[in-house]
C-alpha cells in the first residue's frame, strides 16, 4: 500500500460498522469535518461508481471519493440521515397514495439519472431506499448494479432481493432498465399494502393499473422506460388529487368515516351517529351518576360507533397496525374481529353496565 493510499485511509475515522461483514462503515472525515459512509467493494464496480460520482441528483448519495486499497475499491459517500423504507413501513404501517407516489417519483428521478448513464441498479428494495430528514426518498447501494450489455441474453449471476427482483434476475432473460421498473412496481405495492405481490396486491384504481403494468412477466409489456412510468405516476396523482378534492367538498367529510361518496353508506352511518346522539341525551336523563353515564356511553359506542370506525373506515385502522398489515385481507379481517371481540368482552367483564 503506497503512502497516498495510507494517507487517504487515515483521513477517515471509523465510528461503527453498518453491516455484519464490516464492508460498510460509518466514518468521520477528519479533513473535511463531515460524517460519511465508507464502503469496501469489488474493484470491478469502480467504473459504475465513477459514473455515479459525476451525477448530480438529490435522490442519489453524493460520492466524495473513490480509490483502491488492498485489492478493494473504497467508496466514500455522503451519510444520509433518515430511516429505511423497510423500517418506516414496519414502524408506521402502509402509506397514503400521495406519499407513496411522492417517494416513487423521487426514486424515478434517481433511476432516470443512472439509466441515462447505462447503469441498471438491479436491487431496488425497501432496504436500499432511505427516507431522509426532508421526507425525500434516496436510492442507495449500487453494489450489484451493472452496465447494460445488449449482446447478452441472460445475466451471469442470480442477484437481487427476493420478492423485489425482476424475473430476469433469476436467469430468464438479460436485465435492462425495465428490470428496475419491475422492482418499482413491487415497491409501490409494498408501500400501499405492506406486502410483496405474492402475499397481497393493491387493488384500488388508479394505482392498481400502474402496479400491474410495471410487474408484467414479459419486459416488453412493462413501461418502456422510467420516463413513461414517471409520467403515468404524475397523471394518476392528478386523478387522486381530484378525487380527494371531491371528498373534501362532500357533506359530512369532516366526520370520521364519512369519506365515501355512496349515499346509501352515508345514510347508514348518519343513522348510527343520530342514534348515538339520542343515547347521549337519554343517558344524561336516566342516570344520576356521571360514572354510570360514561360507562353506558362507552358500552353503546362499542356496539355502534366503534365497529363502524374499526371495520368501515376507508383506510381501515387495523391496516396500519405493524404486525397485522403484513397479512392478506382475509387474515387482517379475522384479526380485526378477534381484537374487537376481546376489547368488547374485556370491557363488559371489568366494567359492569349500569341498569
Amino acid at each position: 500500500m503506497d503512502n497516498i493510499i495510507k494517507y487517504k485511509l487515515s483521513q477517515y475515522k471509523d465510528i461503527k460498522s453498518l453491516n455484519e461483514e464490516g464492508t460498510v462503515v460509518l466514518s468521520y472525515d477528519l479533513i473535511n469535518d463531515r460524517t460519511c459512509v465508507i464502503k469496501y467493494i469489488d474493484r470491478e464496480k469502480k467504473p459504475i461508481y465513477n459514473k455515479i460520482k459525476s451525477i448530480d441528483c438529490y435522490s442519489l448519495p453524493e460520492i466524495y471519493d473513490i480509490f483502491e486499497a488492498d485489492n478493494k475499491c473504497v467508496i466514500a459517500e455522503k451519510y444520509i440521515k433518515g430511516i429505511s423504507l423497510e423500517q418506516l413501513i414496519n414502524e408506521k404501517g402502509t402509506l397514503t397514495e400521495k406519499r407513496a407516489c411522492d417517494y416513487v417519483l423521487d426514486i424515478c428521478q434517481a433511476l432516470r439519472a443512472v439509466h441515462g448513464s447505462n447503469i441498471i441498479h438491479r436491487d431496488v428494495s425497501p432496504d436500499n431506499i432511505i427516507i431522509d430528514e426532508n421526507d425525500k426518498a434516496v436510492l442507495l447501494d449500487f453494489d450489484i448494479a451493472r452496465e447494460g450489455q445488449k449482446e447478452r441474453t441472460t445475466d451471469t449471476e442470480i442477484l437481487g432481493t427476493a420478492g423485489f427482483a425482476s424475473p430476469e434476475q433469476y436467469g430468464f432473460a438479460q436485465t435492462d432498465a425495465r428490470s428496475d421498473i419491475y422492482s418499482m412496481g413491487v415497491i409501490l405495492n409494498y408501500m400501499l399494502t405492506g406486502s410483496i405481490l405474492q402475499d397481497n396486491t393493491y387493488n384500488t384504481e388508479p394505482l392498481c393499473s400502474v402496479i400491474k403494468k410495471s410487474v408484467q412477466i414479459d419486459p416488453n409489456s412493462r413501461y418502456r422506460n422510467i420516463d413513461e412510468l414517471r409520467s403515468d405516476i404524475k397523471k394518476q396523482m392528478a386523478i387522486i388529487d381530484n378525487k380527494n378534492k371531491v371528498c373534501k367538498n362532500a357533506a359530512f367529510n369532516n366526520i370520521p368515516d364519512f369519506h365515501s361518496n355512496e349515499p346509501l353508506k352515508k345514510s347508514a352511518k348518519a343513522t348510527v351517529y343520530v342514534f348515538y346522539s339520542i343515547m347521549v341525551i337519554f343517558c344524561f336523563a336516566a342516570y344520576d351518576s356521571l360514572f354510570s353515564v360514561v360507562t353506558m356511553l362507552i358500552f353503546i359506542a362499542l356496539l355502534s360507533v366503534i365497529p363502524m370506525l374499526w371495520f368501515g373506515n376507508k383506510d381501515k385502522i387495523f391496516n396500519k397496525i405493524p404486525i397485522i398489515n403484513k397479512f392478506g385481507d382475509d387474515s387482517k379481517m379475522a384479526w380485526a374481529i378477534i381484537i374487537y371481540v376481546v376489547v368488547f368482552l374485556t370491557y363488559c367483564i371489568n366494567v359492569p353496565v349500569p341498569k
